[in-house]
């Protein structure tokens, strides 16, 4: 789940933790006129929170394309 998203980055929660600065790919799928359309994004992570929910991290993510 995408909590906060802007041209530069995001924070993605996540049931998994990855690694301090590991690159991630990151596919978000919305509706379009054609149907569903979906964008890759690749970046790296800069942030980890680990109380965000239970059983889950909060990721911040800087895009790099």
């Amino acid at each position: 789940m995408v909590s906060d998203l802007s041209l530069q980055g995001g924070l993605i929660t996540l049931k998994h933790l990855p690694r301090l600065q590991s690159e991630l790919q990151v596919t978000m799928e919305a509706p379009g006129a054609d149907g569903v359309q979906s964008m890759k994004l690749r970046g790296y992570v800069v942030r980890i929170d680990t109380a965000a929910e239970k059983g889950h991290s909060a990721v911040g993510v800087v895009f790099t394309d």
